[in-house]
């Protein structure tokens, strides 16, 4: 099924206001912690509560789709956006901080599940690269918001205001556009390294669908969530603590460190939209391994170039290199999971917001009693784990049918 111009465009414009919030926390979160008189490292706690909200949203996403439809649930999570950022940038207190991201979790939650769903079981492989740009291109756009904001004597508060104009704005335009609707059945893709077992599967969110599933099946499944959680949780981790790192580690002027952190953010945009395109020629297992291996090798040069300059390159091709990873990972789910896929999104998605939040507050922790020359090895630990991970998926998904039946041939059995 072919997504109207608008739709997609609508879509893009939700990712965008996906992206600000990650964005904006980092370059915010020194003058944000000033503020209210916290340490270094409560970023990690003041992400857990948006972890969980966004956890529960992603993980029941699909179920809410099938109850109240695809367009209800994205008018929700946006109006949701509305009432989180609108309560973080008139937070009085400390505490108002974790609430409205809290809030803001369970928006982002059921909105990143939601559209990525629609993406994938429609096929639409470009627009999910094209998605994920616009994430990108929003991070990218946060830490300028910020610096303009606290130029024009607005403080932190004043950007989180814009974001939730911005968040009013795309909720109109949601309920004004239509063509929300998923394809009737979330059918199995026939082709190589399909799970062959969902073929004969209940409809999505039938409990029975996931009762005759194989051991290696759910290996692949966790396999595909362990993914999700490391990358994820290394690209926010750069993404929140490379500013501090930059200004507080590396003494650079905070302009430029914002620059930079925004440049790690444009990298990603670049890639990401051209993403979709590059994997129908490369194919996705190609395109995953050039750009773990590009971010490998601009960590390494992040944690031992001697110079600045070369340091701020290699922030954005770090960027750069991460961005195609997450729309080439959910482009895969569907013919991995065939009938599941939609549910499988949604559990990738809460995945990632967990191992967001939990890498990111264990990288405060340890920054705080080592000090922050530690985030550039940290970053070559992650990229690498999930570079293992995904080729144990693969190997895993090209393992014979018949093997791969084995285990729904003994579980029947007993």
């Amino acid at each position: 099924m072919s997504i109207p111009r608008r739709t997609a465009a609508v879509a893009m414009g939700s990712f965008v206001l996906l992206g600000l919030p990650d964005g904006t926390l980092g370059v915010a979160w020194p003058s944000m912690r000033t503020s209210f008189g916290l340490p270094l490292a409560a970023l990690g706690g003041l992400l857990a509560p948006v972890t969980a909200a966004y956890l529960v949203a992603g993980a029941t996403s699909g179920h809410l789709i099938a109850r109240i439809g695809m367009a209800r649930v994205l008018i929700s999570s946006l109006a949701l956006f509305v009432i989180g950022l609108s309560l973080i940038a008139a937070s009085p207190v400390w505490w108002f901080l974790p609430l409205g991201t809290s809030v803001v979790g369970l928006g982002a939650g059921a909105l990143d599940a939601a559209v990525n769903a629609l993406a994938a079981t429609r096929g639409a492989q470009r627009l999910l690269g094209l998605l994920h740009g616009a994430y990108s291109a929003g991070g990218a756009l946060g830490p300028l918001l910020v610096v303009s904001a606290v130029t024009l004597g607005l403080t932190w508060r004043g950007a989180y205001g814009a974001l939730a104009g911005l968040a009013v704005i795309l909720t109109l335009a949601t309920w004004l556009v239509g063509s929300w609707q998923l394809p009737a059945s979330s059918r199995p893709v026939e082709g190589p390294g399909v799970i062959t077992v969902a073929d004969q599967s209940p409809a999505p969110g039938h409990s029975g669908a996931w009762r005759s599933i194989s051991r290696s099946e759910w290996a692949l499944l966790l396999v595909a969530l362990c993914a999700f959680f490391l990358y994820t949780g290394t690209e926010v981790a750069a993404g929140q603590w490379t500013y501090t790192f930059l200004t507080t580690g590396e003494h650079i002027d905070i302009r430029l460190a914002a620059a930079a952190v925004s440049g790690f953010w444009w990298g990603q945009t670049l890639v990401r939209t051209a993403s979709g395109f590059i994997a129908v020629r490369l194919g996705p297992d190609r395109l995953i391994d050039v750009s773990l291996g590009a971010a490998l090798v601009a960590a390494a040069v992040l944690w031992l170039a001697p110079s600045e300059a070369l340091k701020l390159i290699a922030l954005a091709v770090f960027g750069g290199g991460l961005g195609p990873l997450f729309p080439t990972l959910i482009s895969l789910t569907p013919s991995r999971f065939g009938s599941r896929a939609i549910q499988v999104v949604g559990y990738q998605v809460g995945a990632a917001a967990i191992g967001g939040t939990v890498l990111t507050g264990l990288a405060g922790i340890v920054f705080q009693q080592w000090g922050l020359g530690l985030l550039p090895p940290l970053l070559v630990a992650g990229v690498t784990a999930t570079l293992l991970l995904d080729h144990t998926g693969r190997w895993l998904v090209r393992r014979p049918v018949s093997t791969r039946r084995a285990g729904v041939t003994q579980q029947d059995d007993r």
